[in-house]
């Protein structure tokens, strides 16, 4: 679902800086050989489908690919879908880390070169032999950026791809939903050669209508009934409007979830607990982000598990914004010898930071 998104393939950000307004379908795939490619913007914004397009692009191009998504991906598992599969998929591999990436590709390519039919099978993928293998994608690249050995595997894979004079097509989160630099992702901009920012349209509801402005933030929302089974329905009493992507207006039923929510939570379309919806600054909500650094600053100076429980024990609220400031996968605080201090970083090879 592209989410009337505007100027779609217009918008080219040279990595140095330079705004360059261009249609990159009026670039030809082999003038894009040794190059990257990133489609950037909000969850449910259309990057994927700048990832589909192209490939289908290569194609019609006389040119074959090979497209990979994360294995952490359960909502579209190894395909490159446009909103869920109902606007097109892409049959694609599913890889951990950036590296297998490689491996499938030099595989894949070399099968496809000693191969005397038509078509070969790689991996349950049909790749056709008489298209050169040119054009590698990569899905969901922020779930391939998690930690900084993982980033720099995606750095190196994304210059290998490059000395290769391969076209390479990627899309990922920039941001988290807290609107905080995703993981270590930034890092693999250095290897970027454009990066497309998808524009699509807020869809939060002001006055029973679509907002409409341009979207650059990811809102999760929860569903009411996810909400109560977490015991914090008395804490979150407004509803977030918003259009589906069937553009259905719903009034109620969903709220923004709270700031202090885990980081990585993949859209659940099964049971509808837990989505996203793109909007506008002005729409975006983090309820309890004020309250999520308070209580984080009373770690500053080390608290032990008599006062942690003290906090606690003032309610389901504390007690949720406890558990995520200790939870180990979120990186604030560690429990050092039964004090509870927040967590040290320092600056690594790569340009982020990572954990003392």
């Amino acid at each position: 679902m592209d989410w009337g998104q505007r100027n779609f393939k217009s918008r080219l950000v040279v990595a140095g800086g330079k705004m360059v307004n261009i249609f990159l379908s009026n670039i030809r795939i082999q003038d894009l050989f040794g190059k990257v490619v990133d489609f950037k913007g909000p969850m449910n914004g259309g990057k994927s489908k700048g990832v589909y397009n192209e490939l289908k692009r290569a194609n019609y191009s006389g040119f074959g690919f090979l497209a990979v998504n994360s294995a952490l991906n359960s909502r579209d598992g190894a395909n490159i879908s446009i909103d869920g599969g109902r606007e097109g998929s892409i049959r694609a591999l599913s890889a951990m880390r950036a590296g297998e990436i490689r491996e499938h590709f030099i595989a894949a390519r070399d099968l496809v070169a000693r191969s005397r039919g038509r078509t070969v099978d790689y991996q349950g993928l049909t790749l056709r032999t008489d298209l050169p293998l040119k054009v590698v994608a990569m899905d969901e690249k922020n779930l391939f950026c998690l930690d900084e050995l993982a980033a720099a595997e995606t750095l190196e894979f994304l210059q290998w791809a490059k000395s290769e004079g391969l076209y390479t097509v990627t899309s990922g989160l920039e941001f988290d939903f807290r609107q905080e630099a995703f993981a270590h992702v930034r890092a693999s901009y250095r290897a970027t050669s454009f990066n497309i920012n998808v524009d699509p349209v807020c869809q939060a509801l002001v006055e029973e209508q679509v907002c409409g402005s341009a979207a650059i933030h990811s809102q999760r929302i929860w569903s009411r009934a996810h909400l109560q089974r977490l015991g914090l329905g008395e804490f979150i009493k407004e509803d977030f409007g918003h259009a589906n992507k069937a553009h259905e207006k719903l009034f109620s039923g969903h709220v923004a979830a709270p700031y202090f929510d885990k980081t990585v939570y993949l859209e659940d379309e099964a049971n509808g607990s837990v989505g996203y919806i793109p909007v506008c600054d002005s729409c975006s909500e983090l309820p309890f982000k004020e309250k999520t650094h308070d209580l984080y600053a009373q770690f500053r100076g080390g608290l032990d598990e008599a006062a942690v429980a003290v906090i606690r024990a003032k309610g389901a609220l504390e007690n949720g914004i406890v558990d995520f400031l200790l939870n180990q996968d979120e990186g604030w605080v560690r429990n050092d010898g039964g004090l509870f201090v927040p967590v040290s970083y320092h600056k690594n090879r790569i340009g982020t930071f990572s954990r003392v």
